[in-house]
């Protein structure tokens, strides 16, 4: 088990190193990070002579148990506090660990990529659009797998899109790094443009960062 949480780049590198992979020869100028998940499925896939969708289920594996990460009881009692002050209808992380459960004890519900984003009365659903480390045959990782994310009528791009769109939504600690994030942004403020809004839609973001601007 970590005693951090990793970034993506570091959650790749610890992967690849955990599948015999030299993460450091992976060529990753202009490249995007599932880029570089597929290049470590394929150097792994050549390196044992095996299947490249063989490889991906062992680096989504490997995903899987780096991130099965908590943070100490003392920080838990910190924020979980904060997350009750902020009462949050719903929960959408890209993140693949369980963190946000283990604060909401009892108060909410993980969904993975294939759930529908519902939950009964009185539960908070934290849907996890990236998968959840518990199955890791549906963690999005490598850019086959973010293919799917862009057909047309793709139940997780729409629901996301409409729920920024009718709620208003906090975004703590996400720099919009993610292009299917980033789409479901762009579409939510381009649809009905014409229409009188009659309800609160804003988008906070909240990002520490040394230089704000």
């Amino acid at each position: 088990m970590m005693k951090i949480a990793l970034s993506w780049e570091e959650l790749l590198e610890q992967a690849a190193k955990k599948l015999g992979v030299r993460y450091e020869e992976i060529d990753k100028v202009g490249v995007g990070y599932p880029d570089i998940a597929s290049a470590i499925c394929k150097a792994h896939s050549n390196a044992v002579a095996g299947k490249y969708e063989s490889s991906l289920s062992k680096l989504k594996r490997e995903i899987a148990a780096l991130t099965a990460w908590y943070p100490d009881q003392r920080k838990r009692d910190i924020f979980a506090n904060y997350l009750q002050d902020l009462c949050p209808a719903w929960i959408i992380t890209t993140n693949y660990d369980l963190v946000i459960e283990g604060l909401l004890t009892g108060r909410s519900m993980p969904l993975g990529p294939n759930d529908s984003l519902s939950s009964r009365k009185g539960i908070i659903p934290v849907f996890h659009l990236h998968g959840r480390r518990t199955n890791p045959e549906e963690i999005i990782i490598a850019q086959e797998d973010y293919v799917t994310l862009f057909r047309p009528t793709e139940y997780r791009q729409i629901k996301l899109a409409l729920t920024i769109k009718e709620s208003t939504t906090v975004l703590i600690g996400y720099g919009l790094g993610d292009v299917n994030v980033l789409t479901a942004l762009d579409w939510s403020r381009n649809v009905f443009k014409a229409a009188e809004t009659t309800y609160q839609s804003d988008v906070i973001q909240i990002l520490r960062t040394e230089s704000p601007n």
